[in-house]
């Protein structure tokens, strides 16, 4: 009896031109985003020290698949494509630091190039060990082999973007701790915090601190006069079914100090003091600082603040001409929003 075969048809030239116009596409979406650095946010910074990664991983695969297109008539073999694609982004790679030093005036960096260049390659031999057409031109690549290629390249990305591992458990920590808008002894907290003229230790709170909100709190060193700081960046952004701010504060010392909070919003320029900016006279002692909705919600430019999406908190702090030292609880939205 007669038996009717179905034949699977291979990846074909419509198949490779969307992905040649799909990879193009992210291709200039990367090199638009990475274009000059960003502006207060840690995953983009972070981001940004890999965006020769990025783009020449991009690039990489939109010469495969051009190769592809264009030379599968004179190049019948797809493992010539992954060559060609492969030596092309590393002359990307060395070529960048070449114009570092013929153009910018800069030393090159010829680490910064080999990594760039593996991270490409770890890209193009996972797109390998996915490629169905590969495997068929190949048949050892069938099964295990194809298994542990891409699970090597797998491994090669993430030894190369372990840097971005921290910055990801920071943020899971910051939208975990949610209402709690800073915890300055959590591990979580410091990427997103800029000192300035401040310092800034972790223990147990004084004795005299009778109600004291935790066992652990952090302690902050000013120097003499105006000006010391502690800055979180990028705090959960959507305060909106809050009612207000509470922070709980313990000023060591015999002598009041002023204490400054400001809270920015997306809109805010950095040149303007444009926001809400309270300010309190705290005695020797324990207090809890708390700021109703309504006022953090208003700020002096007659305009709302965007409370969907804060950007940023100071707290800063005044005192007596020698050094001092407040300590402070974890700030939080506490009460609902008013009607």
């Amino acid at each position: 009896m007669n038996r009717l075969e179905t034949v699977q048809p291979g990846r074909g030239p419509r198949a490779r031109l969307a992905i040649l116009y799909g990879s193009g596409l992210l291709l200039v979406a990367a090199l638009l985003s990475f274009s000059e650095p960003p502006v207060q946010s840690l995953i983009g910074t972070e981001l940004y020290e890999f965006r020769h990664l990025f783009i020449f991983s991009l690039a990489g695969l939109t010469i495969l698949e051009l190769t592809a297109l264009i030379g599968r008539t004179v190049i019948r073999r797809r493992s010539l494509y992954y060559l060609i694609a492969a030596v092309a982004v590393a002359g990307l790679a060395y070529g960048q630091q070449l114009l570092e030093l013929t153009h910018g005036g800069g030393e090159p960096d010829w680490r910064l190039a080999t990594r760039n260049w593996i991270g490409a390659l770890a890209v193009l031999t996972l797109s390998a060990g996915l490629d169905r057409s590969l495997r068929r031109e190949h048949g050892w690549l069938r099964g295990s082999p194809r298994k542990v290629i891409a699970g090597i390249s797998v491994l090669v990305l993430l030894f190369i973007l372990r840097p971005l591992i921290p910055v990801g458990l920071a943020y899971a920590g910051r939208d975990g701790a949610f209402p709690v808008l800073v915890d300055l002894t959590a591990s979580w907290q410091r990427p997103f915090l800029e000192l300035r003229d401040s310092e800034l230790y972790t223990g147990v709170p004084p004795d005299e601190w009778r109600e004291a909100p935790h066992k652990e709190v952090a302690m902050v060193m000013f120097r003499p006069g105006a000006g010391g700081s502690v800055i979180i960046n990028e705090p959960f952004r959507d305060w909106r079914d809050y009612g207000e701010v509470r922070l709980p504060v313990y000023v060591d010392g015999p002598r009041p100090i002023t204490l400054d909070l400001r809270f920015e919003d997306k809109r805010t320029p950095d040149h303007e003091q444009d926001r809400y900016a309270g300010q309190f006279i705290l005695e020797p002692g324990a207090h809890v600082v708390v700021v109703p909705f309504a006022e953090y919600h208003q700020g002096p430019a007659e305009r709302h603040l965007r409370i969907a999406r804060m950007r940023r908190i100071v707290i800063s702090a005044s005192g007596p001409p020698e050094l001092f030292r407040i300590f402070v609880g974890r700030m939080r939205l506490a009460g609902t929003q008013p009607d």
